[in-house]
């Protein structure tokens, strides 16, 4: 038998360059051999997962869709996740595709469950640090990946969680949390959060934003709150300047700040910019309560 040290130089040099040849080599070739050969593998183990680059593989005269058995095999081995400190999942990556003509279709009913399994089991994914869901596209509306019960298994999946982006991944018709369950959620991170961004939860209110701030605000440089409304059929609640006052007071690192079709005003977008002179990103789109001096307040 060959020393580890020996296998372990022989591994480094057949180990694929790009990422995603290497998680195919990692969940296929190296799973299927001995513990030792695992064991030694794990340190090569890529440290960014992106789930769109398995929509489709190529192969010597064929191409296969391979993210149903990337994530199992994730799900089924700690080693394989065990580096992993990025994850990016776009709206691409759950739909079904037609392996010949690369045409996308409806969402694929298999990678939901898994993808939960994967964010919810304790310890699932020790060292991820940035945690990206970014479904924005006409193709998927109101996809149910991160639902109440979901949110709260989240930080004993992700101890080392620091940057949250969760993007159109809300089921539309409610089936959110509580101000005081989104403020526990916060509450049960093990790790101060950096970058916090929302996009499309229909539940949403500023009485979540006024029960969240608190918690994470002091350790926050970037806070991105879009479209964030509670639709009602009888009026529809918008973020408004009761918690843009809450950021101003909670939040004093911000570099990058982004309301999106809020109804703050001008007098409680200069509050936030007060308490954080170091933004130099920032995105009001769609607020219409904002005057015409918003610009003068936003050049000072």
């Amino acid at each position: 038998a060959l020393p580890e040290e020996t296998l372990a130089t022989i591994l480094a040099f057949a180990r694929p360059q790009r990422d995603k040849t290497a998680w195919g080599w990692i969940c296929t070739s190296v799973g299927r051999t001995c513990r030792t050969l695992r064991r030694i593998a794990k340190s090569l183990a890529p440290d960014k997962f992106s789930l769109d680059d398995f929509t489709i593989l190529y192969g010597p005269g064929t191409r296969w869709d391979a993210r149903v058995n990337i994530i199992a095999a994730l799900c089924d081995h700690s080693w394989m996740r065990e580096n992993i400190t990025e994850i990016h999942i776009n709206w691409r990556s759950i739909l079904t595709v037609n392996i010949e003509t690369g045409v996308l279709g409806g969402e694929d009913e298999r990678i939901l469950p898994l993808l939960r399994t994967l964010l919810t089991t304790p310890e699932s994914l020790p060292k991820v640090e940035w945690l990206d869901i970014s479904l924005q596209s006409d193709h998927i509306a109101g996809y149910d990946l991160i639902n109440a019960e979901t949110l709260r298994s989240m930080p004993s999946a992700l101890p080392s969680l620091q940057r949250i982006c969760l993007c159109n991944c809300f089921n539309y018709e409610g089936n959110g949390m509580s101000p005081e369950e989104m403020k526990q959620f916060f509450v049960a991170l093990q790790k101060p959060l950096t970058s916090l961004s929302f996009n499309q939860p229909c539940w949403i209110t500023n009485g979540h934003v006024q029960a969240f701030l608190p918690v994470v605000g002091g350790s926050l440089t970037r806070l991105e709150l879009i479209e964030c409304t509670k639709y009602d059929d009888d009026d529809d609640e918008r973020i408004n300047d009761s918690s843009v006052h809450y950021v101003a007071k909670h939040c004093k690192k911000l570099e990058s700040f982004a309301i999106v079709d809020s109804e703050i005003t001008t007098s409680g977008l200069q509050k936030v910019l007060d308490a954080n002179p170091n933004i130099i990103t920032l995105n009001l789109s769609t607020n219409l309560q904002l005057d015409t001096t918003t610009s003068d307040v936003i050049s000072r």
